[in-house]
């Protein structure tokens, strides 16, 4: 059985990756433009190994063919695989400016 802490300590982290999640679908859905996105990622891309979620969510917004729900799949798999890894997760809140 978790302690309190342990679940206050888990809440927390779960509001971070919603807050990702939200932050990186406003920017992608509200923008037709993807170009400022795209530069902030770009340089990370060969470092963050996700097994190829953001790569696939770069090479998407870089296509003039967006759907609507294939962008939404991208999205919530990059901050799925953010919850495994650290350094995705932190490329994401610099990306978004979400943290420094």
């Amino acid at each position: 059985m978790s302690t309190f802490e342990e679940l206050l300590v888990q809440a927390q982290r779960q509001n971070d990756f919603d807050i990702i999640y939200d932050a990186l679908l406003e920017v992608v859905m509200n923008q037709s433009n993807h170009f400022s996105l795209c530069n902030k990622l770009q340089p990370f891309l060969q470092y963050v190994n996700d097994g190829g979620n953001l790569n696939s969510l770069y090479a998407q917004l870089q296509n003039s063919y967006n759907n609507e729900v294939l962008i939404k799949g991208l999205v919530h798999n990059v901050v799925n695989a953010s919850k495994s890894n650290h350094n995705l997760k932190k490329v994401l809140e610099v990306a978004l400016g979400i943290r420094d």
